[in-house]
């Protein structure tokens, strides 16, 4: 019999030091497992750019640009035909990205998670789960920078928005992952010309490009 309560209270402390350590650890192991899936997710999201909608993509298939008889840029403007088609092919491949890692399987030690050098490679492991929420946003943006004298560099980039929800055992958060893509960019010697039309979302949006050097 007093073997049977002697069993009985390891277990049971056993039990109690199992859910203090749970307690203490969920909120780290969720803050770790957002990182993992962040990372894993703007990875993936990244390699789908690159590989399927920037390699088919050049600067002057979406920006045309004019110049005088002096070969000095006097207007640019975005061809929005092939960026509408541009922000769509990217917002499917996405998807189809986003899809992919809910199959796929992301473990990692749970010394890793404590942040300790010595036993970050031991553990039991935790397993971490994504699963796709909602539509990906795909919007197409640029900017523009001085790089030297009389030189400005114009960057288009794609701006991702997806929401993802991560699970972790007994329990489960969302992340928002958040990336920009560069498709494109080209080197402008000389002035810029002061307006430059953007067409975003079907509306013309006309941005002034003064003391671009500040």
């Amino acid at each position: 019999m007093q073997k049977k309560k002697f069993l009985l209270a390891i277990f049971l402390g056993f039990l109690i030091l199992v859910i203090i350590l749970e307690l203490r650890l969920r909120p780290t192991i969720i803050n770790f497992a957002e990182a993992q899936a962040r990372w894993t997710a703007t990875n993936a999201i990244h390699q789908a750019i690159l590989e399927n909608i920037a390699t088919d993509v050049t600067y002057t298939d979406i920006i045309k640009i004019e110049k005088n008889s002096q070969q000095k840029v006097t207007f640019m403007q975005a061809d929005v035909v092939k960026i509408n088609r541009i922000q769509s092919e990217a917002t499917l491949e996405v998807q189809k990205t986003m899809e992919t890692l809910e199959r796929k399987r992301v473990e990692f030690p749970l010394g890793q998670v404590l942040g300790s050098h010595l036993f970050a490679a031991y553990g039991p492991p935790v397993v971490l789960h994504m699963i796709p929420l909602g539509t990906v946003k795909v919007q197409v943006d640029d900017n523009f920078k001085a790089t030297g004298i009389n030189q400005t560099r114009h960057r288009v980039y794609l701006k991702i928005e997806s929401d993802v929800k991560v699970v972790v055992p007994l329990a489960s958060t969302k992340v928002t992952v958040k990336s920009e893509v560069p498709i494109a960019d080209a080197i402008i010697v000389g002035e810029v010309p002061e307006t430059y039309v953007l067409f975003e979302e079907g509306e013309g949006i006309i941005k002034r490009l003064q003391n671009l050097s500040d």
